[in-house]
């Protein structure tokens, strides 16, 4: 976990009432410290901030805070992707051949030669069935 992760998660937590902190403070501070990781530098943190699509806004400010750290997470691929499978942000993706974003991980291949009765049983309770990588899992209901 990274520090600009620490301070996107104290944002999102201001940001729904579960914490006293300022959300658009650590939302900024957050942002700093991402680009900090992957530039090395602070330079150009205040103009990048002042982008009216990046800047902090109350009315859309969980979309905001979920957008940056997704893109934060950009060369971590699967926790990028459990980002936006908890919060449904982004959600502009471009889908290629109409195929939407998988929803879940498939279960692992020798999972039916080895426990064939459980899988089996787990396949067809959860997702009717069919081991989809886009069936829908017990917190999306």
């Amino acid at each position: 976990v990274t520090y600009a992760q620490v301070l996107f998660a104290i944002a999102e937590a201001a940001e729904r009432g579960w914490v006293s902190e300022d959300a658009e403070a650590y939302y900024n501070m957050a942002l700093e410290s991402s680009i900090l990781q992957w530039t090395g530098s602070t330079e150009g943190v205040d103009a990048f901030l002042s982008q009216p699509e990046v800047a902090f806004d109350a009315t859309n400010a969980i979309e905001r805070i979920a957008e940056q750290r997704w893109i934060h997470l950009f060369m971590n691929g699967y926790e990028a992707w459990s980002e936006w499978r908890r919060t449904g942000f982004p959600n502009d993706f471009v889908q290629p051949e109409g195929r939407p974003v998988p929803t879940r991980l498939a279960y692992p291949d020798n999972e039916t030669f080895n426990n064939a009765e459980n899988y089996n049983a787990a396949v067809e309770r959860q997702f009717g069935g069919e081991d989809s990588i886009y069936g829908t899992v017990w917190w999306d209901e």
